[in-house]
């Protein structure tokens, strides 16, 4: 019981993991100034869609990206928001991931408990929908907008 306590502690604080990413002014083109190059980011437009690809540079007029092999220049006026891979966010991913699989697992084992006995095949399914969940967690994009136009 004290294992899931902990997970929903952690669950609960995850949005401090985040950092000032949640915090800062996102209408502000100067945010790119963050950015390295050859970092992953995703730059949405308003024509064109979504492009994932490398950081390259900005300038006052542009973001240039290296996505589908190929280096890009999109202007500022088309871009609707940049987002960057984030290391919180997928934190944060992972930690409502291993929060809800292992409230689940409680759900599954614990009424199969009799006399202090599980059964052996719901620990085991218990386990795997945790271990399944926190997976999943893991490998959901984890991007933080650092660029949004305003509306």
């Amino acid at each position: 019981m004290y294992t899931i306590h902990s997970l929903s502690l952690l669950v609960l604080l995850a949005p401090i993991l985040q950092g000032a990413d949640g915090r800062q002014d996102r209408q502000s083109w100067d945010n790119l100034v963050t950015l390295r190059a050859g970092q992953k980011v995703q730059v949405k437009t308003q024509g064109a869609g979504k492009w994932k690809g490398t950081f390259l540079a900005f300038t006052a007029d542009s973001i240039s990206i290296h996505a589908k092999n190929r280096d890009m220049e999109i202007p500022r006026g088309e871009v609707q928001t940049v987002k960057r891979g984030s290391a919180a966010v997928r934190i944060r991913h992972t930690l409502i991931g291993a929060g809800l699989g292992a409230a689940a697992a409680v759900a599954i084992a614990v009424p199969t408990i009799s006399e202090g006995y599980a059964n052996d095949q719901a620990v085991t399914a218990a386990v795997l929908t945790m271990v399944g969940a926190t997976v999943v967690g893991a490998i959901l994009p984890a991007y933080s907008t650092i660029y949004e136009a305003a509306p």
